[in-house]
Parts: structure tokens; sequence; C-alpha cells
């Protein structure tokens, strides 16, 4: 969507206002930090916003825990973001060494127009807290 069209306020519920849209939220839910307690969570609030958020991700600035972050990237967007399907998310092992975890997620928009694969190429920076999710182009 144009600069423009967003200025003029010329979209109404179109693709390009759907994809912002659902990359506000994930950039949201991978900012949002999960209660200390979420392990002692009853097994019916698992799911639900009283476990919205991600782990001490401090604990995981490694190498070897790239993927336990990047799974539960994954799921956190499966779990709260129904607009998005068959979500996958592709880590970058070479980023890990300067602190920083890139990654791409690739899945299915459901939209009222229709159905389309999307790719978020994402950036978290462990050194200074900086979350960068964008749409790509690229599918």
């Amino acid at each position: 969507m144009s600069l423009t069209m967003k200025i003029r306020q010329q979209w109404h519920n179109d693709l390009d206002d759907t994809r912002d849209a659902i990359v506000s939220h994930v950039a949201s839910l991978i900012s949002s930090r999960a209660p200390i307690w979420k392990e002692s969570l009853k097994p019916t609030l698992q799911g639900t916003v009283a476990a919205l958020g991600m782990q001490n991700i401090a604990r995981s600035q490694s190498k070897a825990n790239s993927e336990v972050v990047g799974e539960e990237i994954r799921q956190l967007i499966k779990t709260f973001e129904p607009r998005l399907s068959g979500v996958e998310l592709e880590v970058n092992e070479e980023s890990t060494r300067k602190n920083q975890l890139e990654f791409r997620i690739t899945a299915v928009m459901h939209t009222d127009q229709g159905d389309e694969t999307v790719v978020f190429d994402s950036f978290l920076d462990f050194s200074t807290s900086k979350l960068d999710v964008r749409k790509t182009n690229l599918v």
C-alpha cells in the first residue's frame, strides 16, 4: 500500500491493510513478556491471554537455544494470530554470533479477499532489545 493512500485514508480492509495489521500484531506478540508463573498455569489456561508472551529470552541468547526461541515465536504466532496458518520459522544461525537473531516467518494469510502466502523478514537484537518485523515481497 502506498504512503499516499495511507495519508488520504483511501484503503478499507484490503490485503495490505490486513498484512500491516498482522505485522504490528506479530511484533507485539514477540515483544510481550510472559508472566513468570507461566509454567504453573492450569492446563485450561494454556493458550489464553494469561500465557501470552515470550519467556525470558535473555537465557536463550546462544546458538544452541536459537531453535528454542524460534519455536516459541512460532507457537505464539500459531496460537494468537488466527489470520495466519501453516506458520514456518527459519532462523539464520549466522546471526547468533553477534547476539542477534534473524529469522524469516512464512505463513498463509487468510482474509475475506482470499488466501495469500506472506513472508516476514525479522530481526531481534538482544543487546539493544530492538525488534523489527517487516513484510517482504519474496515468496
